[in-house]
């Protein structure tokens, strides 16, 4: 419709799936999520998933975070019978009602879906860990991808490396400096894990 507010996300997409699953469910659940990685390939073969156990013999909580290369990715996915074959199978693992969640771009550096309900960090924790992570990354490139770009325009290169650049930082380097320092990013609700 001309004239109508809509948002086109592009890019990477995760879907954070946040389960509780019984005790004695646990190796089969396990088991399962290793299936339901190997199905999701089969949509999106750049999938990455990413799974959180529970912490300790009281939690029983499991986090499931797919990485889908597009929204489109998502999309199909979300409308394959292959995923309802699996969500039903689910059912018999799980104590409630699993929680979807969808995350895009920068949010996803700094979301730890197992404690969703809780507010991000302080802007300046956040900022130090990105600086962290973006000096890492440039005193690699130093040393890598400078050597054989140093030939391209100025231009090209410059698109090269901020693409580089993203993909690493939000598929390796902020995932893990996430976990690393999560601790001190979430202090209240790392005493409580």
């Amino acid at each position: 419709m001309p004239g109508a507010d809509t948002t086109t996300i592009e890019g990477p997409v995760s879907l954070a799936v946040t389960r509780e699953i019984r005790p004695e469910a646990r190796e089969p659940y396990e088991r399962w999520l290793e299936r339901l990685g190997t199905a999701a390939r089969g949509v999106d073969p750049n999938l990455g998933m990413t799974v959180i156990k529970p912490g300790g013999e009281q939690s029983s909580q499991y986090v499931t975070i797919l990485h889908f290369s597009s929204y489109e990715k998502l999309g199909e996915w979300e409308r394959c019978d292959v995923r309802r074959q699996f969500l039903e199978e689910a059912k018999r693992f799980e104590e409630g009602k699993a929680s979807f969640k969808e995350v895009t771009g920068f949010e996803y550096w700094f979301s730890l879906p197992k404690i969703a309900a809780t507010r991000p960090p302080a802007r300046y924790k956040m900022m130090l860990v990105t600086v962290i992570g973006l000096y890492i990354l440039s005193v690699s490139y130093t040393y890598t991808i400078n050597v054989w770009l140093k030939d391209l325009p100025d231009h090209l290169g410059i698109v090269i490396r901020i693409l580089v650049l993203v993909l690493v930082m939000t598929y390796a380097v902020m995932p893990l400096l996430s976990r690393i320092f999560a601790r001190w990013l979430y202090p209240r609700e790392s005493r409580a894990a």
